[in-house]
């Protein structure tokens, strides 16, 4: 096979940072490959992305050395046309490479700025929506559609002009157990098609058994590169499983206290009908369910920022929402600061201890946004931890998450859960049967099954998530 994609000696550091984000960068792809990049949080593999498709340092400015081919050609002197015909990204969050509102409009948009005629914009945009199952919310606004069907938009614009290269960041974070079974089959057809997909991922199980090439990116460098079957037989690794449902099932406490919330027939436009249930201090509460099902929009309701059309919400107090995008909840003019402003009264011994639990506190001095991904969503996370409120609402928190931060998360919400009621909105096997007491499945809009969730019940989530 031709060598395509070749990293010679790269070496990046932000922009006012000291520290060089990834060092002696060395390796080879070859075309028709699937090749994923992996670490924990932090280590560099969204940056390896970001210089591969030409946004370090056209966009994203810093100090890069060292060269990156592509077909044998220095990717820093092709022109941002000439990349995007090469290369199609899919970045960790989609909301942030999409150009317009519409669906429809999005999947045209990039076919339209390289001049294709409208009979064949037409007749790719009804080719693409079948190949990546999409019919469903063409001509709909972006932003009422639900975050994994943003994820589905994001690969079919990043699929539209056929590039030799498809890139993915984090690609399953936002997507449920069929869709993300739904991805592994885009990337058995693209693979089929000759694509070389280049994958940045934690979450490894849809990948078993795809993939020509992992790249282990530890600190910034490259620990290794191996076969799957090479990678599978390290031993303490901290990666997540290949294997989804064969982990062990760990049984949550459940010391139920107060009531604090009491949601009572709740419906809400054409998403949720009748939807009834309460939450008590010690209760953590996995809420599954399909993308677009609800779940998302029930949190909205629950925190007042959305009216039920019909029905009564009963808080006890004001909820915390740590929201799927956590960039928009982080203010902060530091890590600590951020801390500082979700509770004025909250001790700086407490602050402390909340970072060191979620592994941020070497960043403690560190602004929010020179965080990476995986980093925010901790943050995010640790704020519920000083938080007075007696109800916490995470939505997918374990989005970008590594294994280590994830087990440092499930621990801090089971602290929290201590003094208040959780709600976990999330598609996360692995996670949720590290921290749920308790599990509501939402289907159709109503309360399908809502079930104490302990040894001997994990068959249900189990087949819960088979359904999805």
């Amino acid at each position: 096979m031709i060598v395509l994609v070749v990293f010679s000696n790269v070496n990046f550091s932000y922009s006012n940072s000291k520290h060089t984000s990834i060092r002696n960068i060395n390796f080879e792809i070859k075309e028709g490959e699937v090749v994923c990049l992996t670490g924990l949080s932090g280590s560099g593999k969204s940056t390896i992305t970001k210089c591969l498709n030409g946004l370090i340092p056209r966009l994203i400015e810093g100090k890069l050395s060292g060269n990156i081919f592509v077909g044998g050609e220095k990717i820093r002197e092709k022109d941002i046309n000439e990349i995007n015909l090469l290369i199609g990204s899919v970045f960790q969050d989609p909301r942030g490479q999409f150009f317009t509102t519409n669906t429809k409009a999005e999947l045209a948009f990039a076919m339209e700025n390289y001049g294709y005629p409208v009979h064949k914009m037409e007749y790719e945009i009804n080719r693409i929506s079948k190949l990546i199952g999409i019919e469903n919310i063409m001509d709909q606004d972006i932003f009422t559609i639900s975050s994994g069907e943003r994820q589905k938009l994001s690969i079919a614009c990043a699929f539209a002009l056929r590039p030799k290269i498809l890139l993915f960041d984090e690609p399953s974070s936002n997507l449920d157990y069929r869709s993300t079974l739904m991805l592994r089959d885009f990337i058995i057809k693209f693979k089929k098609m000759g694509f070389t997909v280049i994958i940045a991922e934690h979450r490894l199980f849809y990948l078993s058994g795809l993939l020509d090439k992992i790249i282990y990116v530890k600190d910034g460098e490259i620990d290794g590169i191996y076969s799957e079957v090479e990678f599978r037989q390290l031993k303490n690794c901290p990666f997540r499983s290949f294997s989804l449902f064969d982990r062990q099932f760990e049984n949550i406490e459940k010391n139920v206290g107060n009531k604090v919330l009491k949601v009572s027939g709740i419906s809400f436009k054409h998403i949720l009908k009748e939807v009834s249930f309460s939450a008590s201090v010690g209760e953590i509460v996995g809420i599954v369910g399909a993308n677009g099902v609800g779940k998302t929009t029930l949190a909205k309701l629950i925190s007042k920022i959305e009216r039920p059309d019909k029905g009564k919400i009963e808080v006890d107090g004001q909820p915390v929402y740590i929201m799927q995008d956590v960039d928009y909840q982080l203010f902060g003019s530091s890590v600590m600061n951020e801390l500082e402003i979700a509770n004025f009264q909250v001790k700086e011994t407490d602050i402390e201890l909340a970072l060191k639990k979620v592994g941020l506190y070497e960043y403690r001095k560190k602004h929010p946004f020179k965080l990476s991904g995986g980093q925010k969503q901790r943050l995010a996370i640790s704020l519920s931890y000083v938080s007075k409120s007696k109800l916490v609402i995470f939505d997918e928190p374990t989005s970008g998450l590594d294994i280590l931060n994830m087990e440092r998360v499930s621990e801090l919400i089971k602290d929290i859960a201590k003094e208040k009621a959780v709600l976990v909105i999330s598609h996360d096997y692995e996670f949720l049967t590290k921290v749920c007491n308790r599990v509501i499945y939402l289907k159709d809009g109503t309360i399908e099954k809502d079930f104490e969730f302990k040894k001997n019940r994990e068959f249900e989530l189990v087949d819960i998530f088979k359904e999805i």
